[in-house]
């Protein structure tokens, strides 16, 4: 992952859950809550398998058996292909949610108290995330069948 702040750590994603909550959105509150605490989770979770591959890469280094150290270094070049898919999929996630985040709190602010308070559209960010997951799944078969190569 990149050097930024993980999303629950967000200042727009803290006013946005601070203002359902002040408007009575309890439900959008919850719902967007879980929401971003999964997408922190996956960014920590792509994290950590980012830097054990680096790990194990360090590892192959040091691998007398040419052949054994060729076929790792393919499964680990494809294994670091769909992290950095992953990564950036969640990454992109991430900050179209925040920016749909920042329209709302804009939105709101320019309306007044008399304004709507325009939710982001939860079930979108749901299935963009249904989609990295399913990827992942994939990618991670594909390279379990293909490690025999």
């Amino acid at each position: 992952m990149d050097k930024q702040l993980p999303i629950n750590s967000n200042e727009v994603v803290k006013e946005y859950l601070k203002m359902l909550l002040d408007h009575g959105l309890y439900n959008e509150h919850m719902e967007t809550k879980e929401l971003v605490d999964y997408i922190a989770h996956m960014e920590k979770h792509y994290h950590e398998m980012s830097k054990e591959l680096n790990e194990i890469k360090n590892l192959l280094y040091s691998l007398q058996n040419p052949q054994t150290k060729s076929r790792l270094k393919n499964a680990i070049e494809k294994t670091e292909v769909i992290i950095k898919d992953g990564t950036d999929k969640v990454m992109n996630i991430k900050n179209e949610m925040i920016s749909s985040m920042k329209d709302s709190i804009q939105s709101f602010k320019q309306k007044g108290k008399e304004g709507v308070v325009k939710t982001i559209n939860i079930l979108h960010f749901k299935e963009a995330l249904m989609s990295v997951r399913k990827s992942f799944l994939f990618h991670e078969a594909v390279t379990k069948s293909c490690s025999n190569c």
